[in-house]
């Protein structure tokens, strides 16, 4: 299927299915709650285009879910917690740009997605939870917003431009930290919570602050280090242990 469309919508038990693409799309909107799948994409949106792909459903491809192309920009908004499970979000390496949405679905979401490109330039979480698998690579240049009341649930390292705190009350949970990597932590205020998880006093030697970054030290001789951005102040920092949850929790006076 390709086009120009005003609104396109595939009903929850709707099946788009193609051999090569699901659908192709020049602009306009797509609306899935149903099932979309091609044999290489399940979404191509084609060289100039400008699309929103609203997806309540699933989206999958051999090659990647959702393809845009050159000079292309969409905003993908994804509201399930069906996920994109058939591939990576991919960039041509053009000038185009992308907006990620993780809505508000039925439960906690979860972005299995492979690699997401370069091409998105922010994944945006709006007021809901969703867990980032720890198997799926994010471009470095990408920046994570968590608006107020989000909780992320990070899989593995995530090596992004930025987590970005804008509306407090929101988390960022990591559930993996040890020897992994992360973006810098910006917007960071009180209400607003990064969690460590596997940490407690059973293995780490020291933790505290030095400049702009957050260490904490383990037993095994790993080292865990989270940077802040902007005009956060590390010296307003809040460190909780809790040993029966083997967490701890940083958090801002």
């Amino acid at each position: 299927m390709n086009g120009s469309f005003g609104l396109l919508t595939n009903t929850g038990s709707g099946a788009i299915v193609g051999s090569g693409t699901g659908i192709w799309i020049s602009g306009g909107e797509i609306d899935n709650a149903g099932s979309v799948s091609g044999g290489t994409y399940g979404v191509f949106v084609e060289n100039g285009a400008n699309a929103t792909i609203d997806n309540a459903g699933t989206i999958t491809g051999d090659v990647a879910a959702i393809k845009v192309w050159a000079n292309a920009s969409a905003t993908i908004i994804d509201e399930t917690t069906g996920r994109f499970n058939g591939g990576n979000i991919d960039f041509y390496d053009g000038t185009g740009s992308a907006t990620l949405t993780l809505a508000a679905g039925p439960g906690t979401g979860l972005l299995d997605a492979g690699t997401i490109g370069s091409g998105v330039s922010l994944i945006d979480v709006v007021g809901t939870t969703w867990a980032i698998s720890g198997t799926t690579v994010i471009a470095s240049s990408t920046s994570v917003k968590l608006n107020g009341g989000s909780t992320l649930l990070v899989g593995g390292g995530l090596s992004v431009a930025s987590f970005l705190f804008l509306g407090g009350s929101a988390t960022v949970d990591l559930q993996n930290p040890i020897g992994q990597s992360f973006g810098a932590f910006d917007g960071f205020a009180a209400t607003d919570k990064i969690v460590l998880e596997g940490v407690d006093d059973a293995n780490i030697t020291n933790f505290g602050t030095s400049g702009s970054s957050v260490f904490v030290n383990t037993i095994g001789g790993a080292t865990i280090n989270l940077d802040f951005a902007g005009s956060v102040d590390t010296s307003q920092l809040s460190f909780t242990i809790d040993d029966t949850l083997h967490t701890m929790t940083i958090g801002h006076f």
